[in-house]
Formats: C-alpha cells, sequence, structure tokens
C-alpha cells in the first residue's frame, strides 16, 4: 500500500512540474514582431523571427503563425476542396436553390452558396464546370472554362471577411496548377466584391498573377497604385507552385513566398489595400478553345482579429 501511495504521489509532482513548465499567459511577452500574446515556444521559433524579420529565412510562411484555436485572437478560412458542387447558368433563383439542394459551392446567383461564379461564355452553351478531381490525394479543385478563346471562370467568396490592415497580421498561402501557362491568364489572391478582375484588376488587390507566360508575378495595388518592384515565379503547365504571402501589420512589411522560399520582402505600405476588407478570388481566362483549367488543391488564410 505504502508503494502505492508513494508511486501516486511521484505522478502527482511530475504532472505539476510539466504543467508548471507549460503554463502560458496572455501576459506573457511572444515575439510575434513586438506583440505581446502568447509565450514562445522553443529558441528555435525565436531565431526564425530574427531570419524572417532580416530577410534571411527562406522557411514557409506558416512557422510564425499563432494557433488559430486561441479564441478571439485570430479568424481562419481553410479549404482544402474534398467537394465542390456547381450548376452551370445558376443566375436564376430556382437553378441556384437546386445547386444548394445537391450540396454546392458555387452558385452564378449572388448569395446563394459559399462562393459567386461569374462567367464568360462566348457561345453560351453552359459548358465551364467546377468540380473536385477524381483520384487526387487531399482533394484538388478544377476550374474549367468553356471551348470558345477567351472564355474565362471567376470564383470569389461571398462576403468581404479579410483585412490587410495597417495594425493586424494576416498570413495566405495556396497551392495551384495552371493546365496551360502560354495560353492562360489566371490570378490568385485577394480583391473586394469583383465579378471581372481578369479583365481589369481594379484599384485594390493583393495576389499572384500571370497572363499567358511562364513567369507569374505577385501583385498588390492601393487606390490604383501598383506596385512595381514585382518578384517573378517560375511555372510550367500543368505544374504544382505553392503561393503564399505574409502581411506584418505591425511594420507594414510584406513578405512573398513561392514554393515555400522567401522571394521578396516589401518594407512600404504604399501599396498595400490595407483600407478595404477583402475576400479570396480564382480566376482563369484562357484561349485554348480546348477549355483549360485552373486546378487549386487548397486555400488557406489566417488573419489577427
Amino acid at each position: 500500500m505504502r508503494k502505492v501511495l508513494v508511486g501516486a504521489m511521484l505522478v502527482l509532482v511530475a504532472c505539476w512540474t510539466v504543467a508548471t513548465a507549460a503554463t502560458f499567459t496572455d501576459t506573457d511577452t511572444a515575439k510575434y514582431h513586438g506583440k505581446t500574446g502568447l509565450k514562445k515556444l522553443t529558441a528555435v521559433i525565436d531565431a526564425n523571427f530574427a531570419n524572417v524579420e532580416s530577410g534571411a529565412s527562406t522557411s514557409v510562411p506558416w512557422y510564425d503563425v499563432p494557433m488559430p484555436e486561441v479564441p478571439g485572437t485570430h479568424y481562419t478560412y481553410m479549404e482544402d476542396f474534398f467537394s465542390a458542387g456547381y450548376i452551370a447558368n445558376a443566375a436564376d433563383t430556382n437553378t441556384a436553390g437546386l445547386t444548394i439542394l445537391k450540396g454546392g459551392k458555387f452558385s452564378e446567383a449572388a448569395d446563394q452558396a459559399a462562393w459567386l461564379v461569374s462567367v464568360t461564355d462566348g457561345d453560351s452553351d453552359e459548358g465551364e464546370t467546377i468540380k473536385v478531381a477524381d483520384d487526387v490525394a487531399g482533394g484538388e479543385l478544377q476550374i474549367t472554362c468553356n471551348d470558345k478563346a477567351d472564355d474565362a471562370v471567376q470564383c470569389q467568396l461571398n462576403g468581404e471577411a479579410f483585412a490587410v490592415t495597417a495594425t493586424k497580421d494576416l498570413w495566405y498561402e495556396t497551392k495551384i496548377k495552371i493546365e496551360d501557362v502560354s495560353e492562360d491568364t489566371v490570378f490568385v489572391g485577394l480583391t473586394p466584391a469583383d465579378t471581372d478582375p481578369l479583365g481589369s484588376l481594379g484599384n485594390d488587390f493583393i495576389g499572384f498573377y500571370v497572363d499567358q507566360s511562364t513567369n507569374m508575378t505577385f501583385q498588390m495595388a492601393k487606390n490604383g497604385a501598383i506596385v512595381t518592384n514585382t518578384p517573378t515565379v517560375v511555372i510550367a503547365d500543368d505544374t504544382a507552385v505553392t503561393l503564399g504571402f505574409y502581411a506584418d501589420g505591425s511594420t507594414g512589411n510584406v513578405y512573398v513566398y513561392a514554393n515555400g522560399a522567401l522571394v521578396k520582402t516589401y518594407t512600404s505600405t504604399t501599396n498595400l489595400p490595407n483600407d478595404e476588407v477583402l475576400s479570396p478570388q480564382m480566376a482563369i481566362l484562357t484561349t485554348d478553345t480546348g477549355g483549360d483549367a485552373l486546378k487549386v488543391d487548397y486555400l488557406k488564410i489566417i488573419a489577427e482579429r
């Protein structure tokens, strides 16, 4: 009996020691770019902060993302595209309702599904499709244009919920493939409500853009002032590329990433659209009459409240 009691006391002491060592409070100082918040977990993470702030880091932009599970501090949008659901020409209420009944996420009628779809169709036969691919691990959304030159499909999440402000952090990352880079124009990123981003990106936006080229560029603009010294990401037909950016609200810096490597750091807020509330956009226009596709593996956005 004495051995059992002694053993139980040792277990309690060990648990108390671990709990004490791992206690974090809001008063602990974290090196989240000068903010207070959750205590930093390790010295290695602390060193990584210094690397990114100096521009020396080539790690992915998520290493210093606070846990989104912490209530009230951040909001998160994560879409792995395990399901889609889209009925073409759903501009009337009845058809849009059918999209919802079938579990669809995409509708040409505003606010009738999660994503608003805007279509350019040269012969109006509604041949464009939005579906989840078969036999792709992790899920892959395929947004496919119709069969005329300059046909386009543009998808934007309904509502404008993401702010790139002067005081709040925001992380964005997506992984995509473009079927034919020499014939397709693509934009992925954040814009205000816009049903024709490829016709004109507008005055305020932030994201990645390619116009029938193997060179994709990071673009951002505020009130029509577009950033000029854009980094280039080399892409290829139907080849996955991971794209991301981190907008540091405390410094105004924007860090741009491609395939996990830091490719550009902006240290000015002149072109950062921090006076708008934005929404994710995925858009493709093709000059190919075969109906090319933008393929999206996932989309993830975390923003500070």
